[in-house]
């Protein structure tokens, strides 16, 4: 599956950079169906091949005892 599609490279370069803004736009959103993170991207330098913007990890832990804790980063 190819993720990054001539569609948003499109897009990105139409949006341009976003550092500024203080409400940027959200291109894209990538996240790992088997694990616990969720990417949005609001840039994407084609030079470097870098993402920039927002990423939200989070795990779900219960213990043996029956707590369940959210952590996040």
């Amino acid at each position: 599956m190819k993720l990054l599609t001539k569609e948003l490279l499109k897009r990105f370069e139409k949006v341009g950079r976003q550092e500024d803004a203080k409400d940027p736009i959200v291109i894209a959103k990538f996240f790992n169906p088997t694990g616990a993170g969720t990417w949005l991207a609001t840039e994407y330098d084609p030079n470097s091949k870098e993402f920039f913007g927002f990423v939200s990890i989070y795990l779900v832990i219960t213990t043996m005892n029956g707590d369940t804790f959210l952590l996040m980063s």
